[in-house]
């Protein structure tokens, strides 16, 4: 009951759209992983938290791929399996990351590197290159 009723080819597209989309995010957090391991010497996790700031690979190009990479991937297992449902859950987490989690992890950064942390959020986006 969570599927929209659309013709087959219309379902196939925004399948194949999903798939398409779901191998580009999960290339995205991968390469933002690695980036995060061999430049920042940790992991996005509190209790393994990159010693140094990370600002090569993807983000040279925005500072939060990894949750960019999640958010797509929740959309493209939407689009996947036809459903606007987790579609738009995978969105509505999207709001609370940015609201809630992304303030708190920037200010942890903001005073583990100071000056360094504030040029990159000053010339680097948040969410677009």
């Amino acid at each position: 009951g969570l599927r929209m009723p659309l013709p087959p080819t219309a379902e196939l597209a925004i399948a194949i759209t999903g798939g398409v989309l779901f191998i580009a995010a999960s290339a995205l957090g991968v390469w933002s992983a690695l980036a995060m391991s061999t430049r920042g010497a940790g992991t996005p996790l509190p209790s393994a938290a990159a010693s140094r700031l990370v600002i090569v690979g993807p983000y040279r190009y925005v500072r939060n791929p990894m949750a960019v990479a999640g958010i797509v991937q929740g959309v493209a297992v939407g689009l996947i399996v036809g459903s606007w449902l987790v579609v738009g859950y995978a969105l509505a987490g999207s709001l609370i990351w940015n609201w809630v989690v992304r303030p708190l992890e920037e200010a942890d950064l903001q005073a583990r590197f100071g000056a360094e942390f504030t040029a990159y959020r000053e010339r680097v986006g948040c969410w677009l290159p």
